[in-house]
């Protein structure tokens, strides 16, 4: 079952919820952050059956994901995947084969960059043109 969370990003600090109920029980908290800029995704980067997060640093063209719930920066993966100006991070599994992967989306352009792997590089990426209205946010789930 899904829940929520947030990022703090002035405090690199992630909070993220157990359940679905009013208050602040049953929730972790733990530092992993990135620099001003950096957007938050989460998802199965391992194939554990749990969520993890991450974030996309657009200025470094660099994704981190974390593969535990822990403070600190033990336990992730970095690569660089990025360039265009103005990208809006997400996460999913785009190939089906139970792993989340990033991409992100370009208003300006309309048009997603969705990629199969966590390695350095432009390969193994899916790109499609799909847009909305000025301030349209990316949004990614298994909608059948």
């Amino acid at each position: 079952m899904d829940t929520v969370g947030f990022y703090v990003p002035s405090q690199g600090k992630w909070y993220l919820k157990n359940n679905q109920i009013n208050g602040w029980n049953d929730y972790l908290a733990f530092n992993f952050g990135g620099p001003t800029g950096s957007q938050p995704v989460a998802g199965d980067w391992d194939n554990d059956g749990v969520d993890t997060v991450g974030f996309y640093v657009p200025d470094q063209l660099k994704w981190y994901l974390k593969n535990n719930q822990i403070n600190g920066w033990n336990d992730y993966v970095a690569f660089k995947f990025g360039g265009v100006t103005g990208s809006l991070a997400v996460a999913g599994d785009w190939d089906g084969d139970s792993v989340d992967t990033v991409g992100f989306y370009v208003p300006s352009q309309m048009k997603w960059y969705l990629k199969n792997n966590q390695n350095n590089g432009w390969f193994d990426y899916l790109a499609f043109k799909f847009g909305g209205p000025t301030g349209s946010q990316p949004v990614a789930g298994d909608w059948q």
